[in-house]
């Protein structure tokens, strides 16, 4: 009968060593996975809307930085990205106003727990939203965040700039002018050698060439 017991005693604490240690291997696997780094940049983006504005974000080295930007009118998080301290980033952000927030830490620890709890996840948001917008044909307006020189607990009063994209759109082939118009296109007869001619069309040279000629008239597109 004693060995009875203790073999049903013996059975019943293998069960409890087995219940317990699958906990501790479930633990382990999240640790490791919420240890894995994070690729810098875009994380996602939310709005349906393309990315084209500018967005560039300086730090200071030491922590890193996750950018959450939240649509200023409905309070829907729009963009997120991620920022190695120090290094340059850049990224581009779809069209509207937003308010910029920030979270700083050491240790990554996944989009739910951030950089960990308390004190070990910094987080703030910059003074005034951003408006990413096109102002006047072909001017992309971004905007430049700088926290490298801003202390830690005051990174709300980050400086921010803004940022200015031109482009502009011309046809690279344009009609050959009729003959009362050539002498429009084409002032002067020095500057007809950077111009090369192909069945009745004007091309201009490689874009990357130091020196270009535009008409001072442009034609309808052929």
């Amino acid at each position: 009968m004693p060995q009875l017991i203790r073999l049903f005693l013996s059975v019943v604490a293998l069960e409890l060593l087995s219940w317990g240690a699958v906990p501790g291997v479930a633990v382990a696997q999240e640790t490791d996975q919420e240890a894995a780094p994070q690729i810098a940049g875009l994380m996602w983006n939310r709005t349906g809307l393309p990315a084209v504005f500018p967005l560039q974000v300086k730090s200071p080295i030491g922590r890193d930085y996750v950018l959450t930007l939240v649509d200023d009118e409905t309070g829907v998080s729009a963009l997120a990205a991620y920022i190695n301290g120090g290094a340059f980033f850049r990224v581009l952000v779809p069209p509207g106003t937003f308010r910029v927030r920030f979270a700083a830490g050491t240790d990554w620890r996944g989009e739910e727990a951030l950089f960990g709890p308390g004190a070990l996840t910094e987080t703030f948001e910059l003074e005034a939203p951003l408006t990413f917008e096109i102002r006047n044909p072909g001017i992309k307006a971004g905007h430049v965040i700088d926290l490298s020189m801003t202390a830690p607990g005051q990174m709300a009063q980050g400086q921010t700039a803004e940022l200015l994209v031109c482009q502009t759109i011309r046809s690279e082939v344009l009609r050959f002018p009729a003959s009362g118009e050539l002498s429009l296109a084409l002032p002067s007869a020095e500057s007809q050698h950077l111009i090369q001619s192909w069945r009745g069309q004007l091309v201009f040279p490689e874009r990357r060439r130091s020196k270009r000629v535009r008409p001072p008239i442009h034609f309808a597109y052929r």
